[in-house]
Parts: structure tokens; C-alpha cells; sequence
């Protein structure tokens, strides 16, 4: 076992002190510099004696070298040829950690014909615990001191020496590597990753590695090494991420100047493209000859200059691999989407050139093509953008020339609304290039006019069904390409709101220098300007009520269930799409928030007058829930979308988050706490029956999927078995409680779908319950990935996170914390475990588990109900 006691001894006297001149001359050998850590050196104070002026006071540690002859392995023996005249007459053999000092190991040693003997086999007890770089030292007392001498082989080279590599272990699920080596004529003893070992035991040469007779086989390709004059030891091939610094080594084996890649089997290439994540990856090589280590990018070893595809492959349905070289001939690679890098196997590029509506029905669209080879175009469709459902409109009427070096491709496409399904579809040509390889290339190109078109006005270039429930049009990616959307048609959505905007604008550009510019207008709304239960309101009323900001004005439809109330509440209510709101809109300065600026009027409309306004505010995001549970990128600050000014957190854990994934700097982002925080206190012994509040949140996956689909679903199947067991009725029945189901509100139009004729479970969804209410007066929570979730947590009520289908939303969704390790609540998979935890629950009247109420002070800064205070004391002081 590694010996606990420190190395060091007792403070010495420096009075007290005296030391011959062996000692001296071995101690000061370090002054010539050592490998050993020299910040620990430094801490240590290499104390000779009281005449050395540099030397500080009050060192416990002499460090110094003992000169061998000669060191080899033998079996499972150091044996090193050593004079016994330069060893002390009694001492004890150690591993030395380089790091720590104090951490070492004591060896077991002997004397045979003059050879110093250490023996390594007790090293195998505690492999686990000697990670990294180690010296082998002869450790004495000289007095009140200790003593360690580096053993040191005379020699003039400072190259690193391999003794022996010992082999591998295999430590959480890792491979490490050990051996025996020489560096600056110290012996030494590592065990790090095989990933490092290499580097860490050899000497160094980087250089480009020339290969040629590029070869591809089915599970397998090989190379021919060109530069080399005999047969390596090993050779590693290395893909290197570009984007994210990933590594990925490949299985090879080497047969004179032959190296082969392969893959045991189908099972093997599926495991290794699931590793190479999407993106583009150099490759690289490690060659080893005995104590070198070549590294450097594969170079092809030809007189071609130019960047060219060396192998295509389809991996699965969605994916392909591109192995090319680039123009100075170094191999790389790009895996993605089929389309992107069939496109840049072939160099294609295409825009859009014309694009027209007529007759209300029909879009009249030519698209111009180039390439480095000659193509054979097969068709155009329109293909659903999705990642968990193919959809594909195939467009009939299409027509074909070549000229100019260009593909001109036209036609018409007649919308059957019989094809619709919601949400984004992009263009797409089927060809197929001349090595006879087809693809889909996704049309990602547009003229400046048509993008200016397009931008200007979305309505104007919209196609409405016969009976206007659905609605159809192109609209500019953040790429800048030309996609449609397909989507239920808003009831303002009209002619007449149209006009109403124009004349709103045009009222708006009369009154801005002598109204508007003088004027503070803030603007707050929730999700779709249809609720009053979130952060958005809490803070506007909170603002409001302590006559705070004269012109801050709350935004919500006339038809919304909380209209109403907030109107009796406050004279600063605003009717959403009213003549006085696109005014506001116009004219604000600011918008107050928790969800992304667009909800102020619709999300899904990026071009007009009116989202061109939207997108010129500053603003502030309040959050609907806490950042932590589902990855993001829609409020990531980014180029082309709808970035904060002020983003507030919940905790010090959730701005890091932030900063480390969004995008923002510290100075963006307020750790306050949430404003509807302040309004929450526990109801749960209040009401009549205590209730179960079940509130799963959506998937991005599943977004506007027609019903047929939807109840097909795993989502749908798993809450209808929970909803509907036996087991759950019994519960409620037996201790007199209450289910509530909330549909989230990207699911209302599937309310009809779950059926449940119970009258301890109550189906309810958007606009239907106040969201906060149902919390407060809730025991217990059943959620999912839901950010509701820590509103329960908050108020100190346990929460069961009903997770079946965690894989799947970890490749679509992911989360910022670990779900095995960092979750506040019981993680269940299936309805017997939900069960199981909510029975436990049930016994101990609800009381949350103590594992998880100490996690409450990381995952919340403020209990002190003036979060929304913190709030507006940093808004006014940062605009």
C-alpha cells in the first residue's frame, strides 16, 4: 500500500546544522534542474546549509541524485549496477510521485552480484492507485533530515530510453498503459492512458507521414506507407475532430510498410460512425520505431494537387462519409447529413433564380445547378424537415436544360393539401453524378431579389387552403436559403390586420419624433401572448403594482382565460393585435419576457415590418423555467436569431450553464431567482382531495405529428397506460387523491386522444388551469423533462421524473445536467416504477427525500421573495 506518512521530517534549526561535503555535493545535483514538479521544489527549499544565500530556511526535504552505471529489466526485476560506496548505509527504495512528493511508494529491493535488485511484482497490487509519472529514489536520513536521491544513469544524452513497456489495466472502463523508461537520466515509472502513453515514453518527432495505394474494402482499408526504410512497431490512426478537438482512434495492424483499418464486423463500423460524430476530421498517424514516435497528418504521396473524394460511402439512411484530400493533399474526412456531403463530393452549388405565386394554388419556381462532373437529374421534391419522420412531396411538373456549363431545372408546384403536415420543408434535387452514385442535394441558394421578395412580406407570398384553416409559404432560412412552411393559419391572419399594420407603421414613423422618442415603452407577454401565469406577468405586475415604470404595458389576446382578471388588475393591459399594441410593438424600447422576443406577436413569422421591428428591440429574457434539464439552441446567442440582452438565472450552477452553452458573458446574465417565485406558497393541505399534478413536457420530434401518427407514438402509449392502469385508480381511490394531466400546449390539438373516464383523474390543457395554482396545490409532481419541475422543488414537494424514453430524447434533445447523477427526484422507466416511488410517497405523506432537500441550497441562490426586485434593480441599471 502507498506509505501515508509524509517523506518529510521534523522543522530543523538551521543553527544545528552541519553537512559534509558527499551530502552537500548529492543534494545539489537538483540545482541543475529537474523533471519533478518545480513549484514543488521551490515549496521544499533545498536547504545545504546556512552559507548558500539563496537557499531558504526551515526545509525538511535534502533532493539530490545517486549516479548508476547501468540499468536493465530482467523478468520482473530493475536490477541496476550501482557502487555500493554512493549509497548510504542504510536506506530504503521508493517510487516518488513527479506531482506530489508525498505520495510514494515503498519497494521491496535486494543486493545480487553488486546489482541493486527492485522488485515490481508488488506493483500489481496497487495499479489502481499509481496513475501518472513516478522517479525511483533511495531514501536516507542524514540528522534531523530526510534524504531522496533520484537514481540517475550516467550518461551524457537527455533522449528518453525505454526499459520495458509492462502491459495494460483496465480502470473504469479505460485503458491504461505502464512501462519502465530513462528521462533526463532518471529512472521513472508511468501508468497513464494509452491514448498518452506513447507521448509520455517516447521521443517526439512531428512530421507529415506520405502514404499512397489508397485502398477501400468492405469492413476495412489500407495504405501503403512511402517514407519509410523498416517495418514499424505499431501504427496508430487518429481521426481529430476540427470543431470539438475529438479524438477517435481506429483498430490497425501493420505488415512490413502495409497498414490495414478494420472493423471486426457491421456491429464494429456502427459503433465506430457513432463515434465520429458529424462534422469534418483530419486524419492523422502515429508510427512507432523502438523510442521514437513519428506523428503527423496522413499526406496522399502523389503529384496531383487538387482536392479530391477518395471514397463516398451511405452509412445509414440519413448519413454519409466523404474521405477526401484537401489541396495540399493531406487526408480529411466530413461525415453529415446525405445531402450535405453528396453535395461536396461533387462540388454542386444552386440557388433559386425564380420564385412566384399564381392563382393562389400554384408556385412557379427555376432553380440553376452546377458541378465538377456531369449530372443526371432525377427529381425535385419538397422534404419534410424532421428528425424523427420522412415525409417527401415529390414536384411532377418539372423541365430540364443544360446550358452554359448549367443545369437550369423549372417547374410548377401545385399544392394538395391532402400532402400537408406541418412544419418546415425544404427543396431538394435527386441526381446522380458520374461515378453513378445518386443523391439528394438540398437546393441552399437564392438571388438577392428573390430573398428580398421573400423578406419583405410573408403574407403577400402565401397560399391559403379553400377553407383558410392552413396556410403555406416560402420563408428565408438563418442561412439564407428559401425553405416553406406549412402551418394552421392564425384568425388574425387577415386582409384587414394586414392594413391594420401598415397604418399602425405609418401612424408610428408620425409620432416618433415628437411621442415615441421621448418615451420608455417597455413591453411584457408570455407564451404566444395568450397567458398571464409565468414569469412575464409576475414581474410586469410586481412593476406595475409599486408604480415602478409609467409605460410598461402587458400584452395578451382578448380570448385568453386570463384577460379578464389582469384587465380588473391593471389599466396597462394591451389587447394583442389591437390598433395601440402594433403601435407599442413599433414604438417599445424594451421587451420583458419569458420566452423568445417573437411570442410578443408570432413565432413562426420571420419577415415584415413587424418582425423586422421585433428584431431591432433589446430585451430581456425572465425564463420560463430553469436551463438545466433539455439542451437549447434556440436561445443561444447567435448570428441571425433573436438574442437577449439580459438573461436571469436561478443559481449559480445555471449561469454557468449559461455562459459555458448560450453563449453569454457573465455581465449578460442576473442571478436573481424567478419573478413568479415570489408568488408561491404551499397549498397542498388546503384543498378538498390532495392532488398529483402530471405535466410531461413536448418533444421537438413529435411537433404539429397528425393524430394518426401522434397515437402510434411512444408518448402517447406510455401516459395512456399510466393514465388508464388499474394500479394508479386503486391509489387514488384508497388515500382520496387527485390526478391532474396537463397537456403541454404544443399538444392541445391531441386533448381529444386521451379519453379517460375517471373521476380521480382530470384531463386538463392550455388556458384551461393556472399552471402556478396547480403547483402550490399539488403533493406531488410527475413530470418528465419538464424546467416545472423546479417550481415543485422550490416549494420543497417532491418531485418522480417518469423517463421511458430517455435515449431517444437524449440523441434529440440532450441535457445540461447528468440524469443518472444531478436529478432532484426519483428516476423512474415504466409504470410499475412510477408507481412503486409514488406508493412510497403516499406512506410518507408526501415528505421529500432527504438525499434530494440537500440539494436545494446549489440548485437555488434566493428564499427570499424579492426576486423580482433584483430584477428591475438591474434592468434600470443597465438600460
Amino acid at each position: 500500500m502507498f506509505n501515508k506518512d509524509p517523506l518529510t521530517e521534523h522543522e530543523i534549526n538551521k543553527d544545528e546544522f552541519s553537512v559534509n561535503e558527499s551530502v552537500k555535493n548529492a543534494s545539489f545535483f537538483i540545482k541543475q534542474g529537474s523533471h519533478l514538479n518545480r513549484r514543488n521544489l521551490e515549496r521544499m527549499s533545498l536547504l545545504i546549509d546556512k552559507h548558500q544565500p539563496h537557499i531558504k530556511e526551515n526545509s525538511k526535504i535534502l533532493l539530490g541524485k545517486v549516479v548508476v552505471d547501468n540499468i536493465y529489466y530482467f523478468d520482473r526485476y530493475l536490477s541496476i549496477n550501482v557502487n555500493k560506496n554512493n549509497l548510504p548505509e542504510r536506506f530504503e527504495v521508493y517510487l516518488v510521485n513527479n506531482i506530489e512528493l508525498n505520495s510514494h511508494f515503498k519497494m521491496d529491493y535486494f543486493f545480487q552480484d553488486g546489482d541493486l535488485c527492485i522488485d515490481l511484482e508488488s506493483l500489481k497490487a496497487v495499479s489502481d492507485q499509481i496513475m501518472g509519472e513516478w522517479s525511483f529514489c533511495v531514501k536516507s536520513r542524514y540528522k534531523n533530515y530526510t534524504l531522496i536521491d533520484l537514481i540517475t544513469k550516467n550518461s551524457h544524452k537527455n533522449d528518453l530510453c525505454v526499459l520495458k513497456d509492462l502491459g495494460c489495466n483496465y480502470f473504469n472502463d479505460e485503458v491504461y498503459c505502464s512501462g519502465l523508461f530513462i528521462k533526463n537520466s532518471t529512472l521513472m515509472f508511468c501508468q497513464t492512458p494509452e491514448s498518452s502513453y506513447l507521448k509520455t515514453t517516447r521521443n517526439i518527432e512531428k512530421k507529415d507521414i506520405y502514404i499512397n495505394d489508397f485502398l477501400f474494402k468492405k469492413y476495412s482499408f489500407s495504405f501503403v506507407l512511402t517514407e519509410i526504410d523498416r517495418s514499424p512497431e505499431l501504427f496508430r490512426l487518429i481521426l481529430f475532430s476540427r470543431y470539438t478537438n475529438k479524438k477517435v482512434v481506429m483498430n490497425t495492424q501493420v505488415k512490413g510498410n502495409i497498414v490495414e483499418c478494420f472493423f471486426d464486423s457491421k456491429e464494429c463500423m456502427v459503433k465506430f460512425i457513432d463515434n465520429v460524430e458529424n462534422g469534418r476530421w483530419d486524419i492523422f498517424g502515429e508510427i512507432l520505431f523502438g523510442d521514437y514516435l513519428i506523428e503527423g497528418r496522413l499526406v496522399l504521396d502523389s503529384d496531383v494537387q487538387e482536392k479530391k473524394g477518395l471514397k463516398y460511402s451511405n452509412l445509414n439512411s440519413e448519413e454519409s462519409l466523404l474521405v477526401y484530400t484537401t489541396d495540399t493533399n493531406k487526408l480529411s474526412l466530413v461525415k453529415g447529413k446525405q445531402h450535405n456531403v453528396f453535395r461536396e463530393k461533387n462540388q454542386v452549388r444552386s440557388k433559386i433564380t425564380q420564385l412566384k405565386k399564381k392563382n393562389n394554388r400554384i408556385y412557379e419556381f427555376s432553380i440553376e445547378l452546377e458541378a465538377n462532373c456531369d449530372l443526371e437529374i432525377d427529381k425535385v421534391a419538397l422534404k419534410l424537415r424532421s428528425k424523427d419522420i420522412i415525409r417527401t412531396i415529390e414536384i411532377l411538373d418539372i423541365k430540364v436544360e443544360f446550358r452554359e456549363n448549367k443545369y437550369k431545372i423549372s417547374g410548377t408546384y401545385n399544392i394538395n393539401w391532402d400532402d400537408f403536415f406541418p412544419l418546415y420543408w425544404d427543396l431538394f434535387i435527386m441526381v446522380f453524378d458520374d461515378s453513378n452514385e445518386g443523391g439528394w442535394i438540398r437546393v441552399n441558394g437564392a438571388t438577392k431579389n428573390i430573398i428580398k421578395k421573400v423578406n419583405k412580406d410573408y403574407f403577400k407570398h402565401a397560399i391559403k387552403s379553400r377553407d383558410g384553416s392552413k396556410i403555406i409559404y416560402p420563408y428565408v432560412t438563418f442561412g439564407n436559403d428559401i425553405s416553406f412552411m406549412m402551418r394552421e393559419r392564425e384568425n388574425y391572419e387577415t386582409i384587414s390586420n394586414k392594413v391594420k399594420e401598415t397604418l399602425a407603421y405609418y401612424t408610428y414613423k408620425l409620432l416618433k419624433p415628437v411621442y415615441f422618442n421621448r418615451k420608455d415603452i417597455w413591453l411584457g407577454f408570455e407564451k404566444f401572448s395568450k397567458t398571464a401565469q409565468d414569469n412575464g406577468y409576475a414581474f410586469f405586475s410586481y412593476v406595475d403594482k409599486n408604480q415602478l415604470h409609467e409605460n410598461f404595458y402587458f400584452v395578451i389576446d382578448k380570448n385568453s382565460a386570463d384577460f379578464d382578471r389582469i384587465k380588473k388588475e391593471s389599466n396597462r393591459i394591451v389587447k394583442f393585435m389591437s390598433f395601440k399594441y402594433l403601435l407599442l410593438v413599433y414604438g417599445s424600447k424594451l421587451l420583458v419576457s419569458s420566452e423568445t422576443k417573437r411570442h410578443v406577436h408570432n413565432i413562426r413569422i420571420r419577415s415584415g415590418r413587424v418582425a423586422e421591428a421585433i428584431n431591432q428591440k433589446k430585451s430581456v429574457f425572465l425564463q420560463h423555467g430553469v436551463t438545466a434539464l433539455k439542451k437549447s439552441d434556440v436561445f443561444k446567442k447567435s448570428k441571425g436569431r433573436g438574442n437577449f440582452d439580459l438573461v436571469v438565472a436561478t443559481s449559480d450552477i445555471e449561469q454557468d450553464i449559461i455562459i459555458n452553452n448560450w453563449n453569454y458573458s457573465s455581465d449578460e446574465i442576473i442571478t436573481t431567482g424567478f419573478s413568479r417565485w415570489d408568488l408561491l406558497t404551499d397549498k397542498s393541505n388546503s384543498v378538498e382531495k390532495r392532488k398529483i399534478f402530471l405535466m410531461p413536457t413536448w418533444r421537438t420530434w413529435m411537433e404539429d405529428m397528425p393524430t394518426d401518427d401522434f397515437i402510434k407514438s411512444e408518448y402517447y402509449l406510455n401516459y395512456l397506460s399510466l393514465l388508464t392502469s388499474e394500479a394508479l385508480n386503486r391509489l387514488l381511490i384508497d388515500n382520496n387523491l387527485e390526478l391532474v394531466y396537463f397537456l403541454h400546449p404544443k399538444f392541445k390539438q391531441y386533448i381529444s386522444e386521451f379519453k379517460i373516464e375517471n373521476d380521480n383523474i382530470k384531463i386538463k390543457e392550455f388556458l384551461d388551469i393556472k399552471v402556478n395554482e396547480e403547483i402550490m396545490e399539488a403533493s406531488l409532481m410527475i413530470s418528465d423533462y419538464s424546467s416545472v419541475t423546479w417550481d415543485m422543488y422550490y416549494l420543497n414537494k417532491p418531485v418522480i421524473f417518469y423517463q421511458f424514453d430517455l435515449e431517444k430524447y437524449m440523441e434529440y434533445e440532450g441535457s445540461y445536467i447528468d440524469m443518472e447523477e444531478d436529478l432532484f427526484g426519483d428516476r423512474v422507466k415504466n409504470v410499475n416504477e412510477l408507481l412503486f416511488e409514488l406508493e412510497y410517497y403516499i406512506k410518507h405523506d408526501f415528505a421529500m427525500k432527504e438525499s434530494y432537500a440537500t440539494l436545494r441550497k446549489d440548485y437555488f441562490k434566493h428564499f427570499d421573495r424579492e426576486n423580482s426586485k433584483r430584477i428591475y434593480d438591474e434592468i434600470k441599471k443597465r438600460f
